[in-house]
């Protein structure tokens, strides 16, 4: 993914821009494809970039997506609901920009927030003793069990198609990006494996001059 990553940045120089987007801030919102526990959820995900060159821009995005188990994971709980909020800072090279239709390489360092929560009863009944197996206790669960935090690395292809046209400095685009993110550290109840994947969305962008 790396090498691809520097040869979109050798075709860069390559590229002639037919526009500047030099002070353009864009807003993103969109649908999200992501990964929990390797499992494909839909999610939303919403993005700010702003262009201080022509070439280059930085952002600030956050998605969420999450599911509901049948199981506790490693909790006494019969049913949970895990949810994967991420939170990054992307850096993005332009490697076509046309009037009507361009791609973009990113790079992204963030968190990844790994939420699990209780969504059954908030009690549950264990056997204290073991050589008393009829003496039966009863314990109680909160709402929410637990935490994991990791680092995420994501490396990402986006690009856009104009539709809509607003003035010459602002415009409505079609916003498809596709990427693969890694994550590092050590959780609880999930582990490294489980949120490294691909992450794909589909969205709708609106760009402006702030200048």
């Amino acid at each position: 993914c790396m090498r691809c990553f520097y040869l979109l940045i050798i075709l860069t120089v390559n590229f002639g821009y037919s526009q500047t987007q030099e002070g353009d801030l864009s807003i993103t919102g969109s649908v999200n494809n992501g990964s929990v526990i390797r499992d494909r959820q839909l999610g939303f995900d919403v993005m700010a970039k702003y262009y201080f060159k022509d070439e280059f821009a930085v952002g600030a995005e956050m998605y969420r997506v999450s599911r509901d188990y049948e199981t506790g994971f490693m909790f006494k709980a019969d049913k949970t609901n895990l949810s994967i909020t991420h939170i990054s800072i992307p850096l993005y090279f332009n490697v076509i920009n046309e009037d009507l239709y361009g791609m973009t390489a990113a790079i992204s360092n963030g968190v990844l927030i790994a939420n699990l929560k209780n969504r059954g009863s908030n009690s549950f009944t264990f056997v204290p003793n073991p050589e008393v197996p009829d003496q039966v206790a009863e314990g109680t669960l909160p709402k929410k069990l637990g935490t994991d935090v990791y680092y995420a690395f994501t490396f990402s292809i986006e690009g856009w198609i104009k539709f809509a046209r607003f003035g010459r400095d602002s415009g409505m685009y079609l916003t498809p990006r596709a990427g693969y993110q890694y994550a590092f550290g050590d959780g609880t109840f999930t582990g490294m494996r489980d949120l490294t994947d691909f992450i794909v969305t589909l969205g709708i962008t609106y760009k402006f001059n702030i200048r």
